[in-house]
């Protein structure tokens, strides 16, 4: 085998390892690692050095190499977590709590413009990136506008099965962000400790009719999503720079 085809297979068998992991924990021996690996100590450095440029691991004086997820950036752009995800390179996945038939209280009610006592779908679920938990969702969803719903599809993207299976799909979502401190079940099923903060996100989604059908209360791990901006003026340009004018003449 030469060194490259070594250094591939440390850095495969790496990701195995961390994989296995949480977020933190620190990275075993190189001795340990190249000996159960069957690879030299500088192959393995090598694909340790690989992983530590992509963001998998972080190197910390007198504690050693450690895990390190890759914070995930959102634009905030009106895509599904299973397509956010995917666009980054992170194999999403999702972890199912809950999954019943509801009755719409006043709130829901009035956010998806529907009498009270509708009937709605109640879905809880963790969204995981590379299998490990990036948040928690609790979804409401309108029967008026999607009757049928089945535990099977809430595994990947309900966006993909919308428009497949009724030709519905999300035009434009309300969605406001805050801090949020996360309480202990939260923490355990986010994997977290409670020094960790989170963003929590209120949305409501509605379709190319301009029907509000879907609300979302999402929770998201800070160390792992972050949310990108791009800020702009909506001042309008009337007029040439000073310095234009000066080199100008």
């Amino acid at each position: 085998m030469n060194t490259a085809n070594g250094v591939q297979r440390a850095r495969q068998q790496l990701l195995d390892l961390l994989a296995t992991l949480p977020q933190g924990a620190q990275l075993p021996g190189e001795r340990f690692l190249a000996k159960d690996f069957g690879v030299s100590r500088m192959t393995l450095r090598r694909a340790i050095e690989a992983l530590t440029k992509e963001g998998h691991l972080v190197k910390q004086a007198r504690s050693g190499t450690h895990i390190q997820r890759p914070i995930i950036a959102s634009q905030l752009k009106l895509r599904s977590f299973t397509e956010e995800m995917r666009s980054r390179g992170v194999v999403p996945s999702s972890r199912i709590l809950t999954f019943r038939e509801v009755r719409a209280n006043q709130e829901l009610a009035s956010r998806l413009n529907i009498a009270p006592d509708s009937k709605l779908f109640r879905i809880r679920r963790i969204r995981l990136g590379d299998n490990t938990p990036v948040g928690i969702e609790t979804l409401h969803i309108s029967q008026q506008v999607i009757p049928r719903l089945n535990r099977k599809v809430l595994y990947g993207s309900l966006y993909d099965y919308f428009e497949s299976e009724f030709n519905i799909y999300v035009q434009h979502a309300n969605n406001n962000v805050s801090a949020y401190l996360p309480n202990a079940p939260e923490r355990q099923a986010l994997e977290i400790d409670d020094k960790t903060p989170c963003l929590h996100m209120r949305m409501l989604d509605a379709n190319q009719y301009d029907i509000p059908f879907m609300t979302a209360e999402c929770i998201y791990r800070s160390d792992r999503y972050e949310i990108s901006l791009r800020v702009q003026s909506d001042r309008s340009i009337n007029t040439e720079p000073k310095y234009l004018k000066e080199r100008l003449g």
